[in-house]
């Protein structure tokens, strides 16, 4: 493969750029896309700008001729953020030189790639056809549902390619998919994928969440969170649920309109069953549909030759292995990701001061009002010890992780220490109903047993409430600890 343009030869690893290399490279970017975006395109080396096709994130896609070799093909142009340091001129150079070694029938192929005065670019095929968006907007809805499984079949075929190659895509969606005619496809058509160039290399270790990629409608949850989520095979799976859902239902699973709703969607909105859309759509399909869209990664297919093994079982009539969501996961989303976690946070709180608030009441109208009964007289101090040793603390504990549970925070060890300690005193006091003697515990309570009952009940079922609680809040925040 020729890989030699404007007389530099790109197949070599670049050299060590120094701070005066980067700002003459930012420089030159910011004048060459000044002038790109003008009227007059130019050319880069031996590729004449005809005209703008597409812009995203990353870049501007331009159809350009080739004057050594007569055609057209297009020429991606990297915004000036995506290389504007040493990193970024690695980076791009690394994940090019990955994505020419796609040789497939349903990528496009990326063949050449070069650096015009502080200019980066990479070289791909022209395909005159319709992206998979302008295809679908022109079809009668719904859209066959066979039809919709085997072009997201073919899809997922090609991103395998990339994925056994060590290739993640990260941003999928019907606008990088073309659709050109095919004499040996049974349904007539087949899509291409573009934008390989956005991929991430499994292997190099760059492809977090600190580094954000995709579009909101189609990104996967972990690819919209900044931090240390880490971008996979199973994201490109995300998207192509997502691509799916569309063809299915005529609109994507979540439509937000930024990064900051697609995280406020991602992580608190269920997914919509697309035969609440459809009610006419098989539940197989919705199956393998509703398996790509799992919001944690691990409940996905784990690879793309999976997911097209079940849509080709599901086109022959076979069994499929995708399943609906039990009530196990449901739960799990609701406690997660559907706030609950935040919601028995607020009652452990609650339930805590409104013990404590009992408590002070009640002491004070015994000290009160029952003055004269021998037994208060006598274990007063009593109780008041017992409060202060064993009740308050437990109070306070019980405050403090209800708050921690409301802020979704990671302290694992914090809370399960607390369900322990919860569950031991509820374990004590089951014990004591149902096993102990019926003499008083407290002075307070001698010759009042069945106070003691109502009382050591009412404690009882409180912290087995808070021992549940607070371990359900532990398991949410270790699982964010991954």
């Amino acid at each position: 493969m020729d890989q030699k343009t404007s007389g530099k030869d790109t197949s070599q690893s670049p050299r060590s750029v120094t701070r005066k290399d980067a700002r003459q490279v930012r420089s030159s970017i910011r004048e060459v896309h000044t002038h790109l975006d003008g009227e007059a395109l130019g050319s880069i080396g031996r590729y004449d700008l005809l005209r703008e096709i597409g812009r995203g994130g990353f870049g501007i896609v331009y159809l350009a001729n080739d004057s050594q070799l007569q055609r057209q093909v297009a020429i991606k142009v990297a915004r000036p953020e995506v290389v504007s340091d040493e990193t970024g001129v690695e980076r791009f150079q690394r994940e090019f030189q990955a994505a020419a070694a796609l040789d497939h029938d349903g990528i496009v192929r990326v063949f050449d790639c070069g650096n015009e005065d502080g200019l980066h670019y990479y070289v791909m095929s022209y395909l005159d056809c319709q992206n998979l968006d302008q295809w679908f907007s022109k079809q009668p809805k719904p859209l066959d549902e066979r039809l919709a499984a085997q072009l997201v079949l073919s899809i997922a075929q090609a991103i395998q390619f990339g994925h056994d190659v060590g290739i993640v895509h990260r941003d999928l969606k019907p606008q990088n998919v073309l659709v050109r005619p095919s004499a040996i496809s049974s349904i007539g058509i087949a899509p291409v994928v573009l934008d390989f160039g956005l991929c991430g290399l499994v292997d190099s270790g760059e492809i977090s969440t600190s580094l954000m990629a995709g579009t909101p409608c189609y990104m996967a949850p972990e690819q919209s969170l900044f931090g240390n989520s880490r971008v996979s095979n199973r994201s490109d799976i995300y998207s192509l649920g997502a691509i799916l859902y569309q063809l299915l239902t005529g609109t994507p699973p979540h439509q937000p309109a930024s990064i900051a709703e697609a995280v406020l969607m991602h992580h608190g909105t269920p997914i919509v069953p697309p035969r609440n859309h459809r009610p006419d759509l098989s539940s197989q399909l919705q199956a393998i549909c509703l398996k790509c869209l799992r919001k944690d990664a691990a409940r996905r297919y784990a690879s793309g030759k999976l997911l097209v093994d079940d849509l080709q079982n599901y086109l022959s009539g076979k069994p499929i292995s995708a399943r609906n969501a039990g009530i196990l996961e449901k739960a799990d989303f609701a406690i997660r990701l559907g706030g609950w976690e935040s919601r028995l946070g607020r009652t452990v709180i609650a339930m805590n001061a409104t013990n404590a608030i009992w408590t002070f009441v009640s002491t004070l109208l015994m000290r009160v009002r029952l003055a004269d009964n021998p037994n208060i007289v006598a274990g007063f101090s009593e109780m008041l010890w017992f409060l202060a040793i064993f009740a308050a603390p437990l109070h306070l504990m019980g405050l403090y992780l209800g708050w921690v549970m409301t802020k979704r925070t990671k302290h694992v060890g914090r809370l399960a220490t607390g369900a322990v300690i919860s569950a031991i005193w509820a374990i004590y006091l089951w014990g004591v109903l149902w096993f102990g003697s019926e003499q008083s515990y407290m002075t307070i309570y001698h010759g009042q047993s069945v106070a003691q009952l109502m009382v050591f009940l009412l404690i009882a079922t409180g912290y087995t409430i808070q021992s549940i609680s607070l371990a359900i809040g532990s398991w949410a925040a270790k699982s964010r600890l991954s």
